[in-house]
């Protein structure tokens, strides 16, 4: 800081002198060997966008299932209720289309996703297909696939 001043004053006192001398002369500040640009603090986190609506009706397999116990995902976004048991499914995504046609379908084939619901899934669905909806939540901070309507292929 002391430095920029100092370059600033010798700066200010040679542009008196060429002043007083009648030469006219353009002067641009030039940073000292050694010097940085100056850094700007972020003071403001990102802006928080919540993900849009959307509704996907999927046709997948069932890797696994799980159980998370009530605190078990404390740390997590989207927040989920520290009391509060949910389930979910591995799956992996074959076949993937809107539910409903205003609506964008944000699941894509070929892709793997834990998806959440906090009604109770069976313990029997490992390895196998189904067909149900799936539906992207949450923000720029954390998104969680949430799974519904689940129905068994033939």
């Amino acid at each position: 800081m002391t430095h920029e001043i100092f370059a600033w004053l010798g700066v200010g006192l040679l542009a008196a002198g060429l002043g007083c001398n009648g030469a006219s002369t353009r002067l641009a500040q030039v940073p000292a060997a050694g010097d940085r640009a100056p850094q700007i603090p972020q003071t403001a986190p990102p802006a928080l966008a919540e993900i849009p609506p959307n509704a996907s009706r999927v046709t997948a397999t069932v890797l696994r299932r799980t159980v998370w116990p009530p605190g078990s995902l404390l740390n997590v976004r989207p927040a989920v209720r520290p009391d509060q048991t949910l389930y979910s499914l591995t799956i992996v995504i074959q076949g993937a289309a809107p539910e409903n046609p205003g609506l964008p379908s944000l699941a894509r084939p070929g892709i793997t996703v834990e998806a959440f619901s906090s009604e109770t899934l069976a313990a029997d669905l490992a390895g196998k297909e189904i067909t149900a909806t799936v539906k992207l939540s949450g923000n720029t901070q954390g998104t969680r696939w949430q799974i519904a309507d689940i129905h068994l292929r033939p």
